[in-house]
């Protein structure tokens, strides 16, 4: 799948079930403080790293990322919510040591992160839709 390339509904559709099948998937949001943008090529790099590192975990994985300005849109699966709130502190802590290797101190983002559980295929599908084309809007 490319980010920026138009896929007709049917083709989410088959993503969307298939996400929805694998396990608990819940669309994630991770807001960052201050007015830099996670889109400059050295944010990018640190997200890059900090995924890297989730790789090979058991419990929970990142399926999808959506990279915006002031936020990340994560598609995850985890096992169980404990699951998911270890992979999220993980995920958020590796991102924070990228960012403060530039020589930033405090906080990096506003809060921990915002989860909704998606339930259905349907809402699967949606939820991936938006992260792909969330950046047509911002």
């Amino acid at each position: 799948m490319l980010p920026g390339v138009y896929e007709t509904w049917h083709f989410l559709e088959k993503v969307g079930g298939h996400l929805h099948d694998l396990g608990h998937p819940v669309h994630v949001v991770l807001r960052r403080t201050g007015r830099l943008s996670w889109r400059t090529r050295t944010y990018y790099d640190h997200v890059r790293r900090a995924l890297r590192g989730m790789l090979g975990r058991e419990d929970f994985r990142v399926c999808h990322i959506s990279i915006q300005n002031t936020h990340l849109h994560l598609l995850v699966e985890a096992v169980d919510r404990a699951a998911l709130t270890r992979g999220m502190q993980s995920f958020g802590i590796r991102l924070a040591r990228q960012v403060h290797t530039d020589g930033g101190c405090g906080k990096v983002f506003e809060y921990r992160y915002h989860a909704t559980q998606i339930r259905t295929a349907w809402h699967a599908r949606h939820a991936l839709a938006y992260c792909r084309n969330n950046w047509r809007r911002h």
